[in-house]
């Protein structure tokens, strides 16, 4: 437990000092929400502000996740600090995800308070509030079926030569399999039959059913969290499969 609270506690201080040291970081975290917001607007106009809130941080946690993570991954490698990463008491997995969960958690608390403005312009400061914090409490439940997912693709990306290609056409895809961008209703039945195998499918329709105020929330979220134990368990299989055999070819480096 403690080299887990140490990893947490460094990722912590590492996202802290970035923000405090880099100001133009800072300012594309601030203005990234509203790039969002303008692209979910432009795909579908008969949404409400509610849910393009919700949309546009889902899309951008989405993206982030599995490009930090993965991301990580390569920039260790590329550096030649992938070997140290491996040899720490930790494994690599609990590496890049348990250092990247305080920058998730922090990076989203910042985008929902630069775009919140907008729902306090429009709607009652209570309700305003509610959906913040609802999209607060949804985001951060979407890490659950985001990491399993990242460490996939990070240990896919770490096992091939071409380690930006997985990069550039695998988020798009699950972004599209799990209704942030498109909804899943639209898509042909082959595609919804894989959407309903994606955790994110399920927090998606639950944060929808949950902002309109229908029900059928509680089984999609219920839905969501067994898939992310499902994806998560085979994921940690999968990436620590992936690292020995990375060990043994020599392929850390």
């Amino acid at each position: 437990m403690r080299k887990e609270l140490n990893l947490l506690k460094a990722g912590a201080y590492y996202e802290v000092k970035l923000l405090k040291n880099s100001p133009g970081v800072l300012a594309l975290l601030v203005l990234r929400p509203y790039v969002a917001l303008l692209l979910t607007y432009s795909l579908d106009r008969s949404g409400t502000l509610s849910s393009y809130f919700l949309q546009s941080l889902s899309l951008l946690a989405s993206i982030d996740a599995v490009w930090d993570i993965a991301g990580l991954a390569l920039l260790a490698r590329w550096t030649g600090s992938l070997p140290y990463l491996s040899l720490t008491p930790s494994s690599l997995s609990s590496v890049l995800v348990l250092t990247y969960v305080p920058r998730y958690v922090i990076e989203s608390l910042l985008k929902a308070l630069a775009l919140s403005p907008l729902l306090f312009l429009e709607l009652a400061a209570p309700e305003a509030l509610k959906i913040v914090l609802l999209s607060l409490f949804l985001v951060t439940l979407g890490l659950l079926p985001l990491l399993g997912f990242s460490m996939l693709v990070a240990s896919a990306t770490l096992a091939v030569k071409e380690d930006a290609l997985w990069l550039e056409w695998v988020t798009p895809v699950l972004l599209l399999l799990a209704g942030v961008l498109y909804p899943v209703s639209l898509l042909p039945g082959w595609v919804r039959a894989l959407s309903s195998a994606i955790p994110l499918t399920h927090l998606m329709e639950a944060s929808a059913a949950l902002l309109s105020g229908r029900e059928g929330w509680a089984a999609s979220l219920a839905a969501a969290l067994a898939l992310s134990a499902v994806h998560n368990a085979a994921g940690g299989l999968l990436s620590t499969r992936v690292e020995r055999r990375l060990f043994k070819q020599g392929g850390l480096t």
